[in-house]
C-alpha cells in the first residue's frame, strides 16, 4: 500500500473536526449539511449500522438568518403538562433567550441519534476557536446560501440632533446643536434625485443619476449611516422601460425596499434583503383614466409585502403573491388625485387629495372622507359602529369644527401633502401649514398643534412645504420648502388640552434661494457680503457663522463692492449705481451715479478710489469727493474683470474681446496690453511686486503674463470653461473655479518642483460664480450658481501666508444714525421707568392676593372637615355591608369545592380503566414486533454469507481484466483529458443554468412555505386548546409510542440495506458490459485519429509553401506604403504652410476692407455737408436779392442786415470765416475756384481706383490659393 493510500485510509476512518460558520445562514437548510457530516454520509465506508460520523462545531449561531418574515411569523409550541401550561413563543424571542438552542428535544430522539447529536457543538460567538485549532486540522465547508458582500455593523448611537439633506453635489449630515457638518461625497457627474431613511435609522437610500458621455444611468445606492459606507447598489431590472425613480421607501422592518418607476408603464419593484435577494415586479399603471400617473408609495406597518400606491387618478393597495402583486379591496382612484399616503396601523390607510380631503381606507375599502383643514378628531371606533350614510354624517359633524356647506367652493393651495406616521400620532401639511394629531388610543387621534411657516421675504408660493421629517425622540418637526430653507418647530405642547397654533423658526441662517452673482470680502471686519438673483443683499459673519443683515430690493442687483473698512459698499442696479452705508439692520444710500448695468466694481486697497465698468467703458470714481477721475475706453466687448495692483496706481482689465489692458489710474494711459481674439479672459490676479499677471480663459487655460507677453500656459485637467481666479496675498496660494463645479488648487511658484500641478476639490454640482480668499489667507469663500455659499479652511499653509497685523480683521463697530440712537436711548429710559412702576404695582397686588387667599383657605378647611365626617359615616356603613357579602361568598365556595371533589373522583376512575385497556393493546404489539425482529435477523445472516462469496469471485475476475486493459486505458487517457476539458466547460454552463433554476425554485417554495405557515399558525391556536386535554390523557402512552417508532425505523432501515445491496450487484454487472463496449469504441476512434493526423500534416506543408509566396509579394508593397506615407507627411507640412499664408492674407484683406469702409463713410459725410452748404448759399442769395431794393434806404438796409446776421449766426463757425488781411481781390477768386473744383474729384477718384485694383489683386490671389488647396486635398484623398 502506498503512502497516499494509507493517508486516504486514515482520513476515512478517523473522526475529523469541522467548523461551520452560521453567520447569515438558514438553520433549516444548514442542518442538512451538518447532518451529512454527523452521520458520515460523505465517507465511502458509510453504513446505517456503522458509527463513522465526524465532529462539527457550529460557530456564530447568534447571527443566523431566516428568509422573509420567518422571525416574526414562525411560532414554537410548549406545554408544561399542567392545566393552563400551554405557551407559544416566536422565533426571534426564543433566539434571543438562547442562540444555541436546538430545534428538537433529546428526550424524543433515539439512542443512535443521541450519539450523533453529542458530536454537534454550538457556540454563539467565536470564543472556542483557539482550543479547537490545537486539536486537529480544520477547514470550512460550504454554506447553504451565498454569503453577502457586507457584514452587519454594530448599532451606533447616532446623535438625535442630526439633519441629513443634499447640498449641491454632496449629502450633508448637519448636527444643528454643535454646528458641525460631515459630507458624503458622491461620484463625479452624479445627481441626487431622492433620499429616504429606514425606520430603524441605520440605512440611507439615495436615488442617483449619472451622465457619462451624454448617456444617463439611474440606480439606487444604500449606505450605512454610522460608517457612511455603501452597503449595496440596486439597479433596475431589464424588464422596466423607464429606469427612473418616482418614489421609494423601506419596509417597516427595514429588511426590504420598494421602488416605483416613472410613467409611462409604471412598475412596482419590491426587493427583500434576504439570502436570495428575491425581487417581485408588478405593473401599476392599470388606471382607466387617460391622465393616470402613479407618484407615491407607502409600505404597510405590519406586512412588508403590502404596498399602497397613489397619484393622479391612481389609488390602489397591492399585496405580494407568487406571480407578482394582487389588488386588495375594492378601492378605485379614477376620480381622485392622491397627493400623499401613510399607514397609521396594519389595516388603516390615510390618503390626502389635491382638493384638501382625507380618505380613510380599511382593508382596501374606502370608509369615510374628511375635510383636512376642519377635522379635529379621528375616532375609528365610531366609524366602525355607525354604518350607513346617516351614521357617517353624525361622525363627520362630531369630528370636525364646522359642517361645510353644500355650495362652498374649494380654496387654492388645498393639497394634503407629506402625510407621515410616527408612533405617537401622525401629521400632514397643507401649503405652509402642518397639522399634528396625537394618538390617544389605537383607534383615536386628536389634533394638538397647527404649525405655520411665516411668509416674510418671498412670494407665498415659495413657502409651500416640500418635505417633512420627525426626530427620533418625536418632539421636534422639520420641514423644507420650495425655496431651499429648512424650518424647525416643536411637535407637541406638553400638558395642553386645546389645539395650539405655533410658528416654525429657521434652522441655521436665512439662505439665498437663487444664483449668487458676486461676493466681497472685508479687510477690517470678518464679514462677507453676497448678492443674488433673488434680489437680496446679505452680510455674513464668517467668524460666528451668522447672517448679520438681510436687505431685499424690488430691482435686480448686478454688482457689489465692499470698502476695506466694512462701513459702506457699492451696489449696482439695472439703471444706476449707489454707494451705501452699512447700518445696524439696514443699508442707507449716500450717493447715486448714473452708471447702468455695471458688471464689475472694485474698491482700491486703500479705499480712496472705486473702479467700475459698464458695457465696454471703465470709470474711476473718488470715494470721498464723488468725482469721476478717469474714463477709460479701449475694450470692444463687455468687461469681465477689474483688479487693482497693490500700489493703487495701476489697474488691470479684461473682457470678452480677448484683451487684457494695464492702465495708469492717475494719468489714464494704457501701459501694457495683450490681445487674443475669440478668447474670453474671465478673471485676473496680480502679484504684489507686479512681476506677473495670472488670467483664466473660457477654454480651460491658465496664463501667466509679464510685460505684454504670455510667459507660461498651464492647461487645467479636462479643459473645463473657467469662471473665477483668486490669489492669496502671499502670492503662494491660488485657486481656480470652473463651470462644472470643480475647484483647482494650483501649486505656486511655477519654477519650483511640482509647480503648476492642479489638485481638484470636488464639492459643487453647478457652476461656481464667485470666489475670494480672506485677508488673513486662512479661508476660501465660494458662491455657486445654485445659491450655495461654502466656507473652506485652507490647511497646510504654514510659510505660505503673508504677515498680517493682529488687530486687523477684528473690528466689530457698526454705524447707527444719531436720531435713531437718541430714540432708542429714550425708549430704554421710558421702559426702565415703566418697569419700576410695574414692580410697585406687582408688590401691592401680591399683598392683596395673600389676604384673599388666607380667607379662602380658612373657608375651604371648614368645608372639608364637614365632608370628612360625612365620609367616615358612609365608610362605616360600607364596611358592615362588605362583611355580610364575604360571609355569603364563603358559604357558596364551600359548596362548590364539595361538588368539584366529586367530579374529580369520577374522572380518575374513568381514566384508570382506559389506561388498563391501552396497556393490554401495547403488550400485544410488542410481542408481534419481537417475532418480526427474529425473522429479519435470520434473513440478514443468509444474505450476508451469499454476498461475501459473490463479491470475492467478482473481485478476482475484475483484477485480471483490469491488468490486461490498463495498457489500453493509458493510451486513451490523452483523448479522455481533452474531452474532459470540453466536458468541464459544458458542465460549468449546465451548473450555472441549474443554479439559476434552483434559485427560482427556492423562491417559489419559500413563498409556498410562507403561505402554509400562515395557515398553520391559525390552526396552531385552535390546536393548542385541544392539545391541553389530549396531553393530560396520553402522558403514559408517549413512551410506548416512542418504542414503536424505533422498531419501525429499524425495520425500514433493514429494508433499505437489502435493496441497496441488490442494486449494487446489478450496477456491477452493467458496468462490466458498458466498459467492454467503451474499449471497442475507443480502439476504432484511435484508428480514425491516426488517419486524420496524416491528412493534417500534408495540409500543413501546403500552407507553409503558400505563406512563403505571400511574404515575397508583401515586402515590395510595404516599401511602397512607406514611401507614400512620407509623401503624405510632406504634403501635410505644405498644407500647414499654405494655411498660414491664407490666414495672413485674410488678415490683410480685413484691414484693407476696414480702410475702404472708413473712406466710404468719410466721402458720404463730405457729400452730405456739401449739399447742406449749397442749400444755405441759395437761401443767402435770395435774401441778398431782397436787399438790393433797399440800397438807397440805409436805415432799412442796416435793420435787414442785422436780421440776416441773427438768422444765420447759429449755423456760422467763426474759425471757418476768412480774416480781413487774407481777402483776395475779386478778380483772382473766379480763376481759383474752377481749379480747386477740378483738383478735388481727381484725388478722390485716384484713391478709389487704387483701392479697387488692390482688392482685385487680393481676390485673385485668394482664388488661386483656394484652387491649390482643393488640389492638395484631392491628392491626399487619392493617396
Amino acid at each position: 500500500m502506498s503512502v497516499t493510500q494509507r493517508v486516504q485510509q486514515w482520513a476515512t476512518f478517523a473522526r475529523t473536526w469541522h467548523i461551520y460558520d452560521c453567520t447569515w445562514q438558514n438553520p433549516y437548510e444548514s442542518a442538512q449539511i451538518i447532518r451529512k457530516h454527523l452521520l458520515g454520509l460523505h465517507k465511502p465506508i458509510y453504513h446505517p449500522m456503522n458509527d463513522c460520523g465526524d465532529h462539527v462545531v457550529a460557530i456564530n449561531s447568534k447571527e443566523i438568518a431566516l428568509p422573509g418574515e420567518e422571525w416574526r411569523k414562525r411560532v414554537y409550541f410548549h406545554h408544561t403538562g399542567y392545566p393552563g401550561g400551554a405557551s407559544w413563543t416566536l422565533a426571534w424571542e426564543l433566539h434571543e433567550k438562547d442562540p444555541t438552542m436546538e430545534t428538537m428535544y433529546l428526550d424524543r430522539v433515539t439512542n443512535d441519534r443521541k450519539l450523533y447529536l453529542c458530536r454537534w457543538y454550538f457556540r454563539a460567538g467565536f470564543a472556542l476557536l483557539p482550543f479547537v485549532w490545537a486539536i486537529n486540522t480544520i477547514w470550512f465547508f460550504s454554506e447553504a446560501f451565498r454569503k453577502p458582500a457586507y457584514e452587519e455593523q454594530a448599532q451606533i448611537k447616532k446623535s438625535r440632533e442630526e439633519v441629513i439633506y443634499p447640498v449641491s453635489g454632496v449629502l450633508a449630515f448637519h448636527n444643528y446643536a454643535t454646528g458641525k457638518q460631515k459630507f458624503l461625497r458622491l461620484p463625479e457627474n452624479c445627481e441626487i434625485n431622492m433620499v429616504t431613511m429606514s425606520s430603524n435609522r441605520k440605512m440611507l437610500a439615495i436615488a442617483e443619476k449619472t451622465t457619462i458621455k451624454g448617456s444617463q444611468k439611474a440606480y439606487i445606492n444604500i449606505y450605512d449611516i454610522g460608517t457612511l459606507k455603501r452597503r449595496r447598489t440596486i439597479n433596475f431590472p431589464n424588464e422596466i422601460a423607464t429606469k427612473e425613480v418616482a418614489s421609494m421607501s423601506f419596509t417597516s422592518d427595514s429588511k426590504g425596499f420598494a421602488i416605483l418607476s416613472r410613467e409611462p408603464d409604471s412598475q412596482l419593484i419590491l426587493m427583500l434583503f434576504d439570502k436570495t435577494e428575491s425581487i417581485v415586479i408588478g405593473r401599476v399603471s392599470h388606471s382607466t383614466h387617460q391622465l393616470g400617473v402613479a407618484r407615491y408609495i407607502s409600505c404597510n406597518l405590519m406586512d412588508s409585502g403590502m404596498v399602497a400606491i397613489g397619484g393622479d387618478y391612481v389609488f390602489k393597495v397591492l399585496n405580494k403573491t407568487e406571480k407578482g402583486f394582487a389588488p386588495v379591496g375594492t378601492i378605485k382612484g379614477d376620480g381622485v388625485v392622491v397627493t400623499s399616503l401613510a399607514w397609521i396601523s396594519g389595516e388603516i390607510l390615510l390618503a390626502g387629495t389635491a382638493e384638501g380631503d382625507l380618505l380613510l381606507v380599511e382593508n382596501g375599502d374606502l370608509k369615510i372622507t374628511f375635510d383636512a383643514t376642519e377635522v379635529t378628531c379621528l375616532d375609528l371606533t365610531r366609524i366602525a359602529d355607525d354604518e350607513g350614510e346617516d351614521g357617517r354624517k353624525e361622525v363627520m359633524s362630531m369630528m370636525t369644527r364646522r359642517k361645510p356647506s353644500i355650495g362652498e367652493g374649494k380654496k387654492a393651495n388645498r393639497e394634503v401633502i407629506c402625510l407621515t406616521h410616527f408612533t405617537t400620532g401622525f401629521c400632514y401639511a397643507i401649503h405652509n401649514v402642518v397639522h399634528v394629531f396625537e394618538k390617544e388610543s389605537n383607534y383615536k387621534f386628536q389634533k394638538k398643534t397647527i404649525i405655520t411657516i411665516p411668509v416674510t421675504l418671498y412670494a407665498a408660493e415659495l413657502y409651500k412645504i416640500a418635505n417633512l421629517a420627525i426626530n427620533q425622540d418625536q418632539d421636534t418637526l422639520m420641514v423644507s420648502c420650495a425655496h431651499s430653507q429648512i424650518y424647525i418647530g416643536s411637535l407637541f405642547v406638553p400638558q395642553s388640552v386645546t389645539v395650539n397654533s405655533l410658528e416654525f423658526r429657521t434652522l441655521g441662517q436665512p439662505l439665498h434661494i437663487a444664483r449668487i452673482i458676486s461676493l466681497a470680502v472685508c479687510m477690517w471686519k470678518p464679514i462677507v457680503v453676497t448678492i443674488s438673483t433673488d434680489k437680496t443683499v446679505r452680510v455674513w459673519n464668517y467668524a460666528t457663522g451668522k447672517v448679520e443683515l438681510v436687505k431685499k430690493y424690488l430691482v435686480n442687483i448686478t454688482v457689489i463692492a465692499l470698502h476695506p473698512s466694512g462701513i459702506f459698499l457699492a451696489l449696482g442696479f439695472s439703471d444706476h449705481l449707489r454707494i451705501m452705508e452699512i447700518l445696524l439692520d439696514d443699508l442707507k444710500g449716500i450717493k447715486e451715479f448714473n452708471f447702468p448695468k455695471c458688471r464689475v466694481a472694485v474698491f482700491s486697497h486703500r479705499g480712496h478710489m472705486l473702479a467700475l465698468s459698464y458695457d465696454n467703458t471703465i470709470q474711476i470714481v473718488s470715494v470721498f469727493s464723488f468725482d469721476i477721475i478717469q474714463k477709460l475706453t479701449s475694450h470692444n466687448g463687455t468687461i469681465l474683470s477689474l483688479i487693482w495692483c497693490y500700489d493703487d496706481i495701476h489697474l488691470l482689465s479684461s473682457g470678452e474681446d480677448g484683451a487684457i489692458y494695464e492702465w495708469n489710474a492717475i494719468t489714464g494711459e494704457r501701459i501694457n496690453e495683450v490681445v487674443q481674439k475669440e478668447i474670453q479672459y474671465r478673471s485676473l490676479a496680480v502679484t504684489n511686486d507686479l512681476s506677473a499677471v495670472y488670467s483664466i480663459t473660457n477654454t480651460g487655460v491658465l496664463r501667466e503674463i509679464c510685460k505684454s507677453e504670455i510667459v507660461r500656459e498651464t492647461k487645467i485637467p479636462n479643459l473645463p470653461p473657467l469662471t473665477c481666479l483668486t490669489l492669496a496675498r502671499s502670492d503662494l496660494v491660488m485657486f481656480i473655479a470652473s463651470e462644472s463645479g470643480h475647484i483647482f488648487n494650483v501649486q505656486l511658484p511655477f519654477m519650483e518642483t511640482g509647480g503648476g500641478t492642479c489638485t481638484n476639490y470636488r464639492f459643487f454640482s453647478s457652476s461656481i460664480t464667485c470666489m475670494k480668499i480672506t485677508n488673513d489667507d486662512d479661508l476660501l469663500i465660494v458662491g455657486a450658481d445654485d445659491g450655495t455659499l461654502a466656507i473652506w479652511d485652507i490647511l497646510n499653509n504654514d510659510g505660505r501666508k503673508a504677515p498680517v497685523d493682529e488687530q486687523l480683521g477684528k473690528c466689530v463697530d457698526v454705524l447707527i444714525p444719531r436720531e435713531e440712537l437718541l430714540d432708542r436711548l429714550g425708549t430704554i429710559d421710558a421702559l426702565k421707568m415703566r418697569m419700576n412702576q410695574q414692580a410697585d404695582e406687582y408688590e401691592f397686588q401680591l399683598k392683596r392676593k395673600d389676604e384673599d387667599y388666607t380667607k379662602q383657605i380658612s373657608d375651604i378647611h371648614a368645608e372639608y372637615r364637614e365632608i370628612i365626617e360625612d365620609l367616615k359615616e358612609k365608610n362605616r356603613k360600607l364596611e358592615a355591608d362588605h362583611i355580610e357579602e364575604i360571609n355569603i361568598i364563603t358559604a357558596s365556595i364551600s359548596e362548590l369545592k364539595f361538588e368539584h371533589q366529586k367530579a374529580l373522583t369520577q374522572i380518575e376512575t374513568d381514566f384508570h380503566e382506559k389506561i388498563i385497556v391501552e396497556y393490554e393493546k401495547t403488550s400485544q404489539v410488542k410481542k408481534q414486533m419481537e417475532t418480526m425482529k427474529n425473522d429479519y435477523e435470520v434473513k440478514l445472516r443468509k444474505t450476508a454469507g451469499h454476498l461475501q462469496d459473490t463479491v470475492q469471485s467478482l473481485e478476482t475476475d475484475f483484477r485480471k481484466q483490469l491488468d490486461e486493459r490498463q495498457s489500453l486505458i493509458k493510451l486513451l487517457l490523452k483523448d479522455s483529458e481533452e474531452k474532459s476539458l470540453e466536458f468541464r466547460e459544458y458542465s460549468s454552463q449546465v451548473v450555472s443554468e441549474n443554479e439559476r433554476k434552483i434559485i427560482s425554485l427556492t423562491v417559489d417554495y419559500e413563498k409556498k412555505i410562507k403561505n402554509e405557515q400562515q395557515i398553520g399558525n391559525k390552526w396552531r391556536g385552535e390546536a393548542g386548546v385541544l392539545s391541553k386535554k389530549y396531553n393530560l390523557m396520553n402522558k403514559s402512552n408517549k413512551k410506548l409510542k416512542a418504542e414503536i417508532e424505533t422498531v419501525t425505523e429499524e425495520h425500514e432501515r433493514l429494508k433499505e440495506t437489502i435493496e441497496q445491496l441488490e442494486r449494487t450487484i446489478e450496477e456491477m454487472e452493467t458496468t462490466i458490459a458498458t466498459k467492454d463496449t467503451i474499449i471497442r469504441e475507443r480502439d476504432h476512434h484511435i484508428a480514425e485519429l491516426q488517419n486524420r493526423l496524416s491528412e493534417k500534416t500534408t495540409a500543413q506543408m501546403k500552407h507553409e509553401e503558400k505563406l512563403k509566396e505571400l511574404r515575397a509579394q508583401i515586402e515590395p508593397r510595404d516599401e511602397e506604403i512607406r514611401e507614400r506615407k512620407e509623401k503624405i507627411v510632406c504634403m501635410e507640412v505644405e498644407m500647414q504652410a499654405l494655411q498660414q499664408k491664407n490666414r495672413k492674407l485674410e488678415h490683410q484683406l480685413k484691414g484693407l476692407r476696414e480702410k475702404y469702409s472708413g473712406n466710404e463713410i468719410l466721402l458720404k459725410h463730405h457729400l452730405v455737408r456739401a449739399q447742406i452748404l449749397q442749400a444755405k448759399v441759395s437761401r443767402i442769395c435770395g435774401d441778398i436779392a431782397q436787399a438790393n431794393d433797399l440800397i438807397q434806404d440805409p436805415t432799412k438796409l442796416k435793420e435787414l442786415v442785422k436780421r440776416l446776421l441773427a438768422k444765420y449766426k447759429k449755423d456760422m463757425d467763426p474759425k471757418m470765416l476768412p480774416s480781413i488781411g487774407d481777402e483776395e481781390p475779386p478778380r483772382e477768386q473766379p480763376r481759383r475756384t474752377p481749379k480747386l473744383s477740378a483738383r478735388k474729384p481727381k484725388e478722390t477718384t485716384d484713391e478709389a481706383k487704387k483701392l479697387l485694383q488692390e482688392n482685385i489683386v487680393l481676390i485673385r490671389n485668394l482664388e488661386t490659393l483656394r484652387d491649390e488647396l482643393a488640389e492638395c486635398k484631392r491628392k491626399n484623398r487619392t493617396m
